[in-house]
């Protein structure tokens, strides 16, 4: 029987502290790169909030492939690993994988090879250096929608998929079990609306992601550490964001409409109860369309309980480790097998989105 592995790191990285306490290091990674140590996760954050990764990227940039052996390190552990990998690409940064002929670049999996092939890593600045060996059997490259469309019941013939994460919302039109690539288009995600949210509640957004998150924020007026609420701050902010935020995408859709009526939303978003209540009101007030968070579908799996990890669970549908590199987390999978057999890779939907490949090269 194959066991799945999920796991996720905070998208934050800095250099190594130098000294920390096993606790505060949980969640968190060291890798060495270029000689010198970085750390990769929650430690990272708390030391250095305002040291969030560059958005997007490909493994031509440096602080894009420090996330790569971080998140791989992390999910896999000390040892040789012979695995296929499938790695997740926004729609804006997609092309930057790719070559003339819409293939996974020779020059990129040539990079990716050699910054996996050893990766030194430690949990704890005191511990000693550990080295996780992967030798990739195949790579492939899929759209973050593409991904998640794998991992959507296959009765669901007809909807719009939303996935919404910090970085960016990217919808795909499904019609009669069929995607339609014009329809395949992005906006920013909620980032733009936690900007919004950091002014109206006077912080820095480092600390206005951390308030987002928990619900509440220090007050500035008392000497102990008493919070306020900031229910209505968020509110605003999400609600003015959907306002915006939804429109372009919805007239994408205006040909396809009276089959796709469902929106079904997946990504970091789907699992903020407010981001959906809002959602829900600015989506379903026209009386046209229905919300539907990716977990709360009529035919939901097991696998889709959690929608943060709904990409990674469609990329391993296609291999055995998987790879989203979100702005907000680095997001993994890996299936790990109980016997020598080869992995199987389950039947794909061919050729998704017209001219890109879902294999990349292998």
């Amino acid at each position: 029987m194959n066991a799945t592995t999920l796991k996720s790191l905070p998208a934050f990285i800095t250099k190594e502290p130098r000294s920390f306490s096993e606790s505060l290091m949980a969640n968190s990674i060291s890798i060495k790169d270029q000689g010198i140590w970085l750390t990769v996760g929650e430690a990272a954050q708390m030391v250095a909030p305002d040291h969030s990764r560059a958005f997007g990227g490909n493994l031509r940039q440096p602080n894009f492939r420090r996330l790569v052996k971080a998140a791989i390190a992390y999910t896999l552990g000390a040892g040789r690993h012979k695995l296929d990998l499938a790695l997740a690409a926004s729609q804006q940064h997609f092309s930057g994988f790719t070559d003339a002929s819409n293939k996974f670049d020779r020059e990129q999996r040539s990079i990716l090879e050699e910054i996996v092939r050893d990766i030194e890593f430690r949990t704890h600045p005191l511990e000693e250096t550990q080295h996780c060996q992967l030798e990739l059997e195949n790579v492939h490259l899929l759209y973050e929608t593409q991904a998640v469309l794998q991992a959507v019941p296959r009765d669901l013939r007809s909807y719009i998929l939303w996935q919404l994460g910090h970085g960016d919302l990217q919808q795909i039109t499904m019609y009669d079990g069929r995607p339609i690539p014009n329809t395949h288009a992005r906006v920013e995600g909620l980032s733009s609306a936690i900007r919004d949210f950091a002014q109206y509640v006077k912080l820095p957004l480092a600390d206005a992601v951390i308030a987002w998150q928990n619900g509440q924020k220090a007050r500035s007026d008392s000497l102990e550490s008493e919070t306020s609420d900031i229910f209505e701050e968020k509110q605003r902010a999400i609600r003015e964001y959907f306002a915006t935020a939804t429109q372009d995408l919805l007239n994408l859709n205006e040909p396809y409409k009276q089959r796709s009526v469902a929106i079904v939303l997946s990504g970091g978003g789907a699992k903020d109860p407010m981001v959906v209540d809002c959602l829900r009101q600015e989506i379903e007030s026209g009386g046209h369309y229905k919300l539907f968070a990716i977990d709360q579908l009529p035919h939901s799996t097991p696998e889709l309980q959690d929608p943060v990890f709904t990409c990674v669970q469609g990329l391993l549908k296609t291999a055995s480790l998987a790879l989203d590199i979100g702005n907000s987390s680095l997001k993994t999978g890996f299936v790990s097998r109980e016997t020598d057999e080869p992995y199987r890779q389950p039947m794909m939907q061919d050729n998704l989105f017209g001219q890109v490949s879902s294999t990349g090269m292998a």
